[in-house]
């Protein structure tokens, strides 16, 4: 009976409706995943409290630096008012009061006429400003939503001749990733054959990058074209030469505790307006990654 008491008590959430200083929870969720530039995709940023708001609203910020790539003139909002519009910059997003217990804010994807291949655009909910007496707490497991872009709808193209392309698999080792010990992570991709004497060239994305030290990178059976850059919003390109090519990047320990957080690389399709060299294997087209800060985090548990 002692034991059971104790583990509710350890496990009591801090902020509990039954102390006065609970806050509502505020939650940032993204739909669709993938967004045509050629279409006009409208992207969807939805707000969800856990109660409902009071009479003068819940105000928040949500910050997207890549907001250019929608029309601005599109926005449109539901549960809410925008208090602060997205502006012509790549360094805002937008202030929103929220007056009901779910809001969504819209935005069509804009068609520049340029060929970009494949895009990220992170929206991120931000904290309370210090400054002020909070009014709400983020959600830290639901405080980001990531939208992908295409220029063009992927084109399915018809073979005409019997002949297979190779397939591109993608694992990713070892399962669990230490910050403090700064363990090597292993982005594995394989083909189902020998590689032609040019290469074949993959996409593989990852929004949470910068959880890696990029100055770690190394590769082997292969080269990178374009490389992980100091942004959450992308991952790289790399030109396989053989069969089994690894891309290899340390875990960055930023000295934040933040308990578990997981990122995931994902085996991009080919982009459909070129001729395809390659297919995706669809039952190994990403790995996840889990990250902890130290071990001291698994003390009273066994792993694995």
């Amino acid at each position: 009976m002692t034991l059971n008491i104790f583990l509710k008590e350890a496990f009591e959430p801090k902020n509990s409706k039954n102390t006065p200083n609970f806050l509502p929870e505020v939650s940032l969720s993204t739909t669709p995943k993938l967004l045509i530039e050629s279409e006009g995709t409208v992207g969807k940023v939805n707000l969800s409290l856990s109660e409902a708001p009071p009479v003068e609203g819940i105000t928040v910020t949500v910050t997207a630096p890549e907001i250019l790539e929608f029309d601005l003139e599109s926005l449109e909002v539901t549960g809410g008012e925008i208090v602060v519009p997205p502006v012509a910059s790549d360094l805002f997003g937008f202030t929103i009061n929220i007056t009901e217990q779910d809001a969504t804010v819209s935005l069509a994807v804009a068609d520049d006429g340029q060929v970009e291949g494949l895009e990220a655009v992170t929206f991120t909910l931000e904290e309370p400003l210090v400054i002020f007496e909070p009014t709400f707490e983020v959600n830290p497991e639901a405080n980001r939503g990531t939208f992908l872009i295409r220029d063009t709808p992927k084109v399915i193209p018809i073979q005409d001749s019997p002949d297979s392309l190779p397939e591109v698999s993608l694992s990713t080792s070892p399962k669990l990733l230490i910050e403090s010990e700064g363990t090597v992570a292993n982005v594995n991709l394989s083909l189902s054959e020998a590689p032609p004497v040019e290469g074949i060239t993959v996409t593989v994305t990852a929004p949470e990058i910068l959880e890696f030290n990029l100055d770690s990178l190394e590769v082997t059976g292969g080269e990178i074209v374009v490389p992980p850059v100091a942004s959450d919003l992308f991952g790289f390109t790399i030109n396989i030469t053989e069969q089994d090519a690894t891309v290899s990047l340390a875990v960055a320990d930023d000295g934040q505790v933040e308990g578990l957080e997981a990122v995931i690389f994902t085996l991009e399709e080919p982009l459909g307006i070129f001729e395809p060299t390659f297919e995706v294997n669809p039952e190994a087209n990403r790995g996840i990654f889990v990250i902890a800060d130290s071990l001291e985090i698994f003390d009273d548990y066994t792993l694995f």
